[in-house]
């Protein structure tokens, strides 16, 4: 079980910071043990002159009378609308909470980059409290949304994305085969990529086991692949940490083409498959995105 962290004063956006005269992974060298695996991990090779802009960005659900106050909230097809409401394991503590009622999906609770810095990497944390959650067996439970690029191709309704008209990037639990955690559920990556196998998009399991009943620190990392002359490069990145451990890494995605295609959007959702959540409810706190890298401390 992931220890929730003290709350921040701070909310919404924090800081932006533009960073020179040293490369991102010299800097990152200078963290120490409370990144794990950060200097390893990342690709950038940036020279000793280069200079770079990250925005820090914090939601503290205190500073807001309601959800729609800090998220765009849309397809709400649950007849319990996202709310504030009191921890399951702290009751003085103000969380998001999302119910099935209904329908299989909640809604989109989407925090939105319009306001914010253009950038090819995506950085979100959140804790996730999935409550007296039960999924039937090849079921599956998208919870939270790792980075969306709005377009006719992000949801495989019309095929595969080409490069220019959207992906997306979706968390979920699920439950296959040997399932030997009962109290847990695998971490599960579900992509919309340009080379996807088939109109849906691909299920990309991570070593991780996403507890029931209890708050899990949810951390994930995406880097747009690069291009040239409307050819996508093999080389975009998805990092997934469950509880500070990375459990899922890949660095061969392609997504884009071409420039305009950045995440619009990440934030909380629900929506079950095979399977049946009516009546259960998913908590979230403590969200934070970092646009433009990795945060200085983890």
């Amino acid at each position: 079980m992931a220890d929730k962290r003290p709350r921040s004063t701070q909310h919404a956006v924090t800081r932006t910071e533009d960073i020179g005269g040293t490369s991102r992974r010299s800097v990152l060298k200078t963290i120490g043990a409370s990144a794990v695996g950060v200097t390893a991990l990342l690709p950038w090779t940036a020279q000793a002159t280069d200079t770079w802009q990250r925005e820090s960005i914090r939601i503290d659900y205190d500073d807001y009378d309601e959800p729609a106050d800090v998220y765009d909230i849309s397809d709400v097809r649950s007849n319990q609308a996202p709310v504030f409401d009191a921890d399951p394991t702290d009751a003085d503590n103000r969380v998001l909470s999302t119910t099935f009622d209904g329908s299989q999906k909640t809604a989109n609770i989407g925090y939105d980059f319009t306001d914010h810095m253009t950038t090819d990497e995506v950085y979100s944390r959140i804790m996730y409290h999935p409550n007296d959650v039960t999924i039937a067996d090849s079921g599956t439970l998208r919870f939270y949304w790792a980075g969306v690029r709005s377009g006719s191709n992000n949801s495989g309704v019309n095929g595969a994305p080409t490069g220019n008209d959207g992906w997306t990037n979706a968390l979920s639990i699920a439950h296959r085969g040997n399932h030997d955690h009962p109290d847990g559920y695998t971490l599960s990556l579900y992509t919309y990529h340009m080379d996807q196998p088939s109109t849906s998009g691909e299920v990309f399991r991570s070593d991780g086991v996403v507890a029931v009943d209890q708050w899990n620190e949810i951390e994930c990392y995406q880097r747009l692949n690069s291009y040239q002359n409307g050819t996508a490069n093999a080389d975009g990145i998805f990092r997934l940490w469950l509880d500070g451990e990375l459990v899922f890494e890949k660095d061969d995605f392609r997504w884009v083409s071409e420039s305009g295609q950045e995440a619009d959007y990440v934030g909380p959702v629900g929506y079950w498959y095979m399977s049946d959540q009516q009546g259960q409810t998913m908590y979230y706190d403590e969200h934070e995105i970092v646009l433009g890298g990795m945060p200085w401390v983890r």
